[in-house]
């Protein structure tokens, strides 16, 4: 588990950096029901890729594939 708060650590690092820079970033997203998109209307519930795109500037987009049902290892079990 340390291992992937040191990544996940670097990984912040690396885009607060890159936010100070005014290239355009894009961040994609795999992964499962708790990160997916959810309908807007009639459900509260939202995925954290979801929400995500609020805590950057605008140079920075959000591209998110995560899929209800899925996990990392479906994304490349399934050519995504």
């Amino acid at each position: 588990m340390k291992k992937y708060r040191i990544i996940l650590l670097l990984l912040v690092v690396v885009i607060i950096w890159q936010c100070a820079q005014d290239e355009p970033i894009a961040i994609y997203l795999i992964g499962d029901s708790t990160m997916a998109d959810k309908p807007l209307e009639g459900n509260p519930e939202r995925g954290w890729g979801q929400m995500l795109g609020q805590f950057f500037s605008r140079n920075v987009t959000i591209h998110n594939y995560a899929v209800n049902g899925r996990s990392t290892k479906s994304f490349i079990d399934e050519g995504r």
